[in-house]
């Protein structure tokens, strides 16, 4: 998928969904959040950047850079306390992973998350077990 062509609205979607459901699993925790009316606002604002007409790859991604900077230096102690950092890596990593997921989905023969060792691979004393 190129850089600059525009995300699908089944690609939206999808970013919607994982980005909802991973800030409330993550950051909605009790005792995680000082201000919940605050962390719904920075949801809101990233939620809003999906609804943007021709949004393409690039422009997402600046656009989630510039949320977490301003989460990260704004809004990070109102919201998190202490745990402002933590969180902030939380989403860093989750743009990564979810995004490499959604733009470019796996095809073909892929392992799955599981623990599973795949069966060209021996199991010695320094592997699992």
């Amino acid at each position: 998928m190129n850089r600059k062509e525009p995300l699908s609205d089944g690609q939206k979607q999808q970013f919607s969904e994982a980005l909802e459901r991973e800030f409330r699993k993550v950051l909605m925790q009790e005792g995680k959040v000082q201000d919940v009316s605050k962390a719904e606002e920075v949801l809101n604002r990233m939620l809003d950047v999906l609804k943007i007409e021709g949004l393409n790859i690039q422009d997402f991604e600046t656009r989630m850079a510039q949320e977490l900077e301003r989460l990260f230096y704004v809004d990070s102690e109102a919201i998190f306390g202490e745990g402002a950092q933590r969180a902030i890596g939380i989403f860093q990593r989750f743009f990564r992973n979810e995004g490499r997921d959604i733009l470019f989905p796996p095809e073909g023969d892929v392992r799955d998350d599981s623990s599973e060792l795949p069966s060209n691979v021996e199991v010695g004393p320094w592997g699992r077990k």
